[in-house]
């Protein structure tokens, strides 16, 4: 939420010469699947400081179906697409 996956995914798309799925258009039935609760996401949210996508990080199986991990925190969304070009052309 709000962490630029749109803004990457469409260089991505431009670089690849290929069509954007967002993620934004599938989204709620996984968080639905793994009994996020929005009202209750949103409450903590205007309560506490918090990282509502925490669950999504700790989820024991991003580690084990990642194949590459980029890390994005202070990256402009150009030079992590082209770290994440690099990486899917290194395999």
């Amino acid at each position: 939420m709000g962490a630029g996956k749109s803004t990457i995914g469409k260089l991505l798309s431009k670089r690849l010469n290929m069509p954007q799925c967002s993620i934004d258009k599938y989204r709620w039935g996984y968080y639905e699947e793994m009994g996020y609760d929005n009202e209750y996401a949103q409450r903590l949210k205007s309560e506490e400081d918090i990282n509502l996508n925490k669950h999504l990080i700790d989820q024991k199986s991003n580690y084990e179906l990642a194949k590459h991990i980029v890390y994005t925190d202070g990256s402009e969304p150009e030079d992590t697409a082209l770290e994440v070009l690099a990486k899917i052309y290194s395999e």
